[in-house]
């Protein structure tokens, strides 16, 4: 039995490089699983966690991002989309991330521990990434694979089973644009 892919696409723009490469995952991916797909950008809802983790403070999820946040809970692996700007991901992501990954969700504060109960243990990750910036630059700069990789998806569980990172995009010749493309494809049938 194939595990339970969930596929999330963080490019703000459905013409994208970044959506081509999440189109071509998904594609792979059907040949042996059927995967569940968001793409943020479709999403409802207010990316900006108001109160923070302010004890007393509720922000109810907004019906996609319970959806969302049952995708996640459900499936054996994620696999994320996204761009790096400025180092960085896209705001949109960033939101998803402050909304979806709370605590009773993603982990749990343990009393005198300052390291978490990770609750997505058990779960692993994948991330393909697309930039500008050639991958030295983010790995001497520390971009924001990072954060996302330590401060948010290790420290609430997944082990990361694979980082595909294809830049510079812009200068990139058709020949090699559809070379990453039909690499993802291949990723997503080895993921299914």
């Amino acid at each position: 039995m194939s595990a339970k892919n969930i596929v999330i696409s963080g490019h703000p723009n459905a013409n994208s490089f970044s959506q081509a490469l999440a189109d071509s995952l998904c594609a792979g991916l059907t040949n042996g699983s059927d995967p569940r797909y968001f793409a943020l950008r479709d999403l409802e809802f207010d990316p900006i966690l108001h109160g923070g983790y302010s004890e007393g403070y509720k922000q109810d999820l907004e019906p996609d991002l319970r959806d969302l946040q049952q995708g996640i809970a459900e499936a054996d692996h994620m696999i994320l989309v996204t761009p790096l700007w400025w180092g960085d991901m896209p705001a949109l992501v960033k939101g998803m991330i402050d909304r979806v990954f709370l605590p009773g969700f993603a982990f749990k504060y343990k009393k005198g521990s300052a390291l978490p109960e990770q609750l997505l243990k058990g779960k692993s990750a994948s991330l393909i990434i697309t930039a500008d910036t050639p991958w030295w630059f983010q790995k001497w700069n520390r971009g924001g694979l990072r954060p996302l990789l330590n401060s948010t998806l290790r420290f609430s569980g997944f082990d990361i089973r694979t980082i595909e990172f294809f830049s510079p995009v812009r200068g990139s010749t058709a020949e090699q644009r559809q070379a990453w493309i039909e690499k993802v494809r291949s990723l997503g049938r080895k993921l299914a």
